[in-house]
């Protein structure tokens, strides 16, 4: 998977739905094994909300464009969280790598910085 085509940053509120729709595109062929995760973390890495989509088989050089919509728990503390993406075998959860703009990331894409007030 490389490129997700822009950043931005949020303010958030505990209990609040942010939704976001990314545009990726695939660098190889991709079986069904495979999914995406939204995932918002902590500062100490700790996932606080997710939300995972399984991909069908894809072609290479595809464009594709997820939706993905977390639910912020109601307790979520005031800080700043880090949005990452991430990819992985959905068998048995091993991260895949992931580019941006051709450069690699390692097993996740860190999408923004979202402030919860």
């Amino acid at each position: 998977i490389n490129e997700p085509l822009f950043v931005e940053r949020n303010h958030l509120a505990p209990g609040a739905r942010y939704c976001r729709q990314l545009h990726l595109r695939t660098i190889a062929e991709l079986p069904p094994l495979y999914s995406l995760g939204l995932h918002l973390v902590d500062g100490a890495n700790r996932l606080v909300a997710q939300q995972d989509q399984g991909l069908a088989a894809i072609d290479a050089d595809s464009l594709l464009t997820p939706t993905f919509c977390l639910d912020l728990p109601a307790d979520l503390k005031p800080g700043v969280y880090v949005l990452h993406l991430v990819f992985y075998r959905w068998g048995d959860g091993a991260r895949m790598a992931l580019y941006e703009q051709m450069m690699p990331w390692g097993d996740a894409i860190m999408l923004d910085t979202m402030e919860v007030e």
